[in-house]
């Protein structure tokens, strides 16, 4: 849309979603090994993995946990590093957040893993006209493992979300809104059972990595047909 809005035209621009390779993220059975090692037992985690940046917002993430510190059974695990990771640290400690944990980043392979202990995962970006045009490539990893999303985020990424019936979303940096979806969804365990086999149907039907693969080589090779065409 901005490319042509910038003058290019529309028969030029074919687009091509990053997507998710669906027989690499597929379901896994819990880990109920991974889940004692972290003392993660019969707690509801919601995970959020990836990135510890100024976008992701993961301030407002901590106010939530903070909110919802007297619920003994609901536990954030943040996995991963980035600029801000150790300032999050200090906040949790200031706040003495017992119900936060912090891992260092992980291989791909032990990703998939984290996401198999995970009841609900997070995704979220700050308030900033551009990151509405931002689709973070880790939704369709999440969705092709049948995890229910929680999202705090707008434009294309939060309506392609709301379209695939896989994830609930609220506004960006909004961490009462992020606090009561993380409740309700806890309260509703059929529901995000219902989530993560909508978001898997989604996933494999519209946004399957090898589809875009195929379709991205066709693309090229008509591109090349027709310049050689004379």
């Amino acid at each position: 849309k901005n490319l042509i809005a910038r003058g290019v035209r529309s028969d030029k621009i074919t687009t091509i979603y990053n997507g998710a390779d669906e027989q690499f993220w597929k379901p896994r059975p819990s880990r109920p090994e991974l889940r004692k090692k972290l003392n993660l037992e019969s707690k509801f985690v919601v995970l959020y993995i990836g990135a510890h940046g100024i976008s992701q917002a993961l301030t407002r993430v901590l106010e939530a946990a903070r909110r919802l510190s007297s619920d003994t059974l609901v536990h954030f695990l943040f996995v991963g590093e980035g600029a801000e990771k150790a300032q999050l640290m200090q906040q949790a400690a200031k706040w003495n957040l017992s119900n936060v944990t912090f891992l260092k980043p992980v291989a791909k392979e032990e990703v998939a893993k984290f996401y198999s202990v995970a009841d609900v995962c997070l995704v979220p970006l700050r308030k900033i006209d551009l990151f509405r045009a931002f689709i973070p490539s880790k939704i369709f990893e999440m969705m092709a493992m049948k995890k229910p999303i929680l999202a705090s985020l707008e434009g294309e990424a939060a309506e392609i979300l709301e379209k695939s019936g896989g994830a609930v979303v609220v506004p960006p940096e909004d961490s009462g809104k992020i606090a009561q979806a993380i409740l309700r969804m806890k309260k509703e365990p059929q529901s995000l059972v219902d989530m993560g086999e909508r978001g898997r149907e989604f996933v494999t039907e519209h946004f399957s990595r090898r589809t875009f693969a195929a379709k991205y080589l066709a693309l090229i090779e008509q591109s090349i047909e027709e310049k050689l065409v004379p």
